[in-house]
């Protein structure tokens, strides 16, 4: 996570080996504001985004989550950021898939 109070708050994703087909982010609470694609380590100055969606919606558990995707290729060597706004209680991400499953990871804030 990357935060400042002149750009906010930010999340940078990507696989530490192989590669995703594209990334799903979503949060329990609070507003995703912004996503893009580039360069492991650093928020990129330009971005191309490959099929974005926005406003999906999925459960885990008793949770419901406010997902953004992208179908932009992720490697060890690029990273997906995404922008929130507010303060999430639980996030999940994950590899995108075609298929209504995948495997998500999900990490509880508080």
């Amino acid at each position: 996570m990357v935060g400042s109070a002149q750009i906010g708050q930010w999340f940078e994703l990507r696989p530490t080996r192989d590669s995703w087909p594209g990334v799903i982010f979503g949060i329990d609470q609070g507003e995703i504001k912004f996503q893009a694609v580039g360069p492991a380590g650093a928020l990129p100055t330009t971005s191309t985004l490959n099929f974005p969606m926005q406003g999906l919606k999925i459960e885990v558990g008793e949770r419901a989550y406010t997902a953004w995707a992208v179908r932009n290729a992720i490697s060890a060597e690029s990273s997906y950021y995404v922008k929130v706004e507010g303060t999430p209680g639980s996030l999940i991400f994950g590899p995108f898939s075609e298929n209504s499953e995948t495997e998500m990871v999900v990490i509880d804030l508080q």
